[in-house]
């Protein structure tokens, strides 16, 4: 399996021993929301689908994460070979991912909103979106400490081609051919 090495899917999983299932991640054939095979990993808080290159010895289902340690990076993407997997249930997160319309679409710079949530010691942020291309009002609701952020306002590569960041509203997925 193939994945883009800067994804980091064991950041999204559970660590409540409890909860057993949700401290795997789910590699499937074909994701629908974004239309390849997938690497699936939730907290049951969080959620991401990966898109994912199966090689033809490739088993899906679950895998623990410490298996994602062993790949090797070749042409800027981790490369793992997975073999005995669980078939075991996993929890459905594309009943939870929104897929097919958006109200509002608005591109920040997670490591500049990870910064603000680190100085303002919560562990909880609330984003205040007024206007799409306006600046977002920040708010942690333990410490009460406010602020903002601005939406990245220029699109940026991804693998060659140009993708929009700019921030807009009421977003058909299916019609612009965009991937939800």
């Amino acid at each position: 399996m193939k994945y883009p090495k800067k994804c980091k899917p064991e950041k999204v999983v559970s660590t409540d021993k409890t909860r057993a299932t949700l401290q795997q991640i789910n590699v499937v054939k074909s994701s629908p929301l974004i239309d390849s095979p997938a690497m699936i990993a939730t907290n049951g808080r969080a959620a991401i689908h990966i898109p994912v290159e199966l090689d033809k010895n490739d088993e899906v289902g679950r895998i623990d994460p410490l298996v994602l340690k062993s790949g090797k990076i070749k042409d800027g993407k981790k490369n793992v070979e997975i073999k005995g997997t669980a078939r075991n249930s996993f929890p459905d997160t594309t009943r939870i991912i929104p897929s097919n319309r958006a109200k509002v679409r608005v591109c920040i710079n997670a490591e500049e909103l990870y910064n603000w949530q680190l100085a303002s010691g919560d562990e909880h942020v609330i984003l205040d979106i007024f206007y799409p291309k306006e600046v977002i009002g920040l708010h942690s609701p333990r410490s009460n400490c406010v602020g903002a952020i601005m939406p990245c306002r220029t699109s940026t590569k991804v693998d060659g081609n140009a993708i929009p960041c700019e921030a807009t509203t009421d977003i058909d997925y299916k019609r612009e051919g965009v991937r939800a």
